[in-house]
């Protein structure tokens, strides 16, 4: 799958952070990507924007985060990441409790 969102999409260091994880991973594949506005905060006027881009190299999963918060004080400056290899992400679903299976 190929990296095809624009700056006008993306912020851009997110952007950046997936184009140097696939050009570093030449098998690293882009799978996914979103975003979710939120309001964390007491004063609901204030929005999180979190964006995601979800990569699969081999059996690890990646998820690279940038957030932007409308009010800019409160803004992080890094794009975040967090993986898990493919055992793990079963053992989370088998072992919860917290996924519904439906037989059908």
């Amino acid at each position: 799958m190929e990296w095809t969102i624009t700056m006008k999409d993306y912020p851009e260091k997110l952007v950046e952070a997936v184009s140097e994880y696939l050009e570093k991973h030449k098998e690293a594949e882009l799978f996914h990507y979103d975003s979710h506005i939120s309001t964390p905060y007491k004063d609901k006027s204030i929005t999180v924007t979190n964006y995601r881009a979800y990569i699969v190299w081999g059996n690890l999963f990646e998820v690279l985060r940038f957030r932007i918060c409308s009010n800019p004080e409160w803004n992080y400056d890094e794009v975040s990441s967090d993986s898990m290899i493919m055992w793990e992400i079963e053992m989370c679903y088998k072992k919860s409790g917290m996924f519904v299976v439906e037989k059908g």
